[in-house]
């Protein structure tokens, strides 16, 4: 009788403890891995207006509008006539991708390879991207990067919302990993 309880609580002990275990691997997939993407600067542009894609942004002076845009090489091409940065002629559209940082410099931008976002009727897929600045803001200036070619969701969905960009949420610091 002392054997079969025995037997018994060992069997719900090691059953637990499975469970247990599965439950901690689970919890170590949900892990989020950073992924940065390489930024290399090629220059600035001043006297730039504020662009959301193709939509122009109205800002008031006192705005300290900070926000970026991803591109692929040819949309930035089709966008020339609101950019004057000009791109050297070996920049090759099937390996790079463009990103503009408005009024700050970019230190990083990064995604977590399990955030893809898929909506397909507003043509928005991709990695949702995020942002960390320089803390130098400097009225209508924008920033020129060369990426490798990634499909990052337009910039604001990828990017937090503009609201928060707004009222000067604007991130500065890695936040820790999640």
């Amino acid at each position: 009788m002392k054997t079969r309880i025995f037997i018994c609580l060992l069997i719900i002990c090691l059953t637990s403890g499975c469970v247990s275990t599965q439950k901690g691997s689970e919890n170590m997939e949900t892990k989020k891995e950073r992924i940065f993407i390489n930024l290399t600067y090629l220059g600035n542009m001043d006297d730039v207006y504020y662009r959301m894609r193709r939509l122009e942004l109205y800002i008031e002076p006192e705005e300290k509008l900070t926000w970026w845009n991803h591109y692929t090489i040819d949309e930035y091409l089709s966008s020339s006539k609101w950019y004057t940065f000009i791109l050297s002629s070996e920049t090759d559209s099937t390996k790079h991708d463009i990103i503009i940082s408005f009024g700050r410099k970019l230190k990083y931008l990064y995604y977590y390879e399990k955030e893809y976002l898929s909506n397909p009727d507003w043509e928005m897929e991709g990695y949702r991207a995020r942002p960390v600045f320089e803390e130098d803001f400097v009225q209508n200036s924008a920033y020129v990067y060369l990426i490798d070619k990634i499909h990052l969701a337009d910039s604001e969905v990828a990017s937090n919302d503009i609201s928060e960009f707004r009222r000067g949420d604007i991130p500065f610091e890695l936040p820790p990993e999640e």
